[in-house]
């Protein structure tokens, strides 16, 4: 079964930009938040209805903010994924509190740590074989395997507040062959890696079998983040979108969940042109 989709690029572009997008306006969320030691960009804020929250420390108003927002699944459940900021030199403890706290057991990071010279994202988790500490978030990185156009890394995280539940094991998928501002493509440049965006889906989506998290109204979100967080990481939700309602109905429509995920917050064309092809 497959999804038909035949618009050329240049009319794709168009319907997706003819989708109603109200940029976040600084004043509509605590000015504690608005910074730029949490906030890669000014102009790339979270929807206040639709951002996470986390649990308020002593930090005040400012510790319950990351510049995220949840993401509906296709079935109409609210909170099905999170779209969110690659993390920064200080947020790093923030996005782990925010896995942990949500329950997250799947990390889809599709940007580079560098990309042409340029820092797009922290390096959030260790080297192979090693351990970090991130304001007090300890992670231990173990098996690592090789996708199509992906890495696997099985992550362990403690802290002192998890001694009664435990570590939490999440599994990080690194998409790193899709550069920002573009659509995805081989080596050579010539063709485009559609393949690689269907075995990541895949993987996940048996991780979070496996994991006893598959899609149903009860599971933790998937975190889906790339630089900002609003081009690459809704890309990969939409597509997942998309599948399961093809899946579950037999029938889907891109630009509808395109549309969805740019009322939360996604607002990147170079991704949803990506998506018609892989359709």
């Amino acid at each position: 079964m497959m999804m038909k989709w035949t618009l050329a690029a240049e009319e794709t572009k168009g319907v997706f930009e003819a989708l109603k997008q109200k940029p976040t306006n600084k004043s509509e969320l605590p000015a504690e938040c608005v910074n730029l030691k949490q906030n890669r960009h000014f102009d790339v804020l979270p929807n206040p209805t639709t951002r996470v929250m986390l649990t308020q420390t002593a930090g005040g108003v400012a510790s319950t903010y990351y510049n995220a927002n949840y993401m509906p699944a296709e079935d109409g459940a609210a909170k099905r994924y999170i779209c969110a900021q690659g993390p920064m030199a200080d947020t790093v403890a923030d996005f782990w509190r925010m896995v942990v706290e949500h329950g997250v057991r799947s990390v889809v990071m599709a940007t580079g740590v560098e990309e042409n010279g340029r820092s797009k994202c922290a390096r959030y988790w260790p080297e192979p074989s090693c351990s970090q500490t991130y304001g007090g978030w300890t992670v231990v990185s173990g098996e690592v395997s090789q996708g199509p156009g992906f890495k696997t890394t099985k992550l362990t995280v403690t802290h002192a507040s998890l001694t009664a539940r435990g570590p939490h094991d999440v599994t990080h998928f690194w998409f790193d062959t899709w550069k920002d501002h573009s659509t995805p493509k081989t080596a050579d440049g010539t063709k485009k890696i559609t393949a690689a965006l269907i075995a990541l889906q895949e993987a996940v989506d048996v991780h979070e079998r496996s994991s006893g998290h598959a899609h149903t109204q009860a599971r933790a979100p998937i975190i889906s983040h790339c630089s900002a967080g609003v081009g690459r990481s809704g890309s990969f939700v939409a597509y997942d979108m998309a599948l399961r309602k093809l899946q579950r109905t037999g029938q889907a429509n891109l630009p509808v969940c395109c549309c969805c995920l740019a009322i939360n917050k996604i607002r990147q064309s170079g991704g949803f042109i990506f998506l018609i092809s892989v359709a």
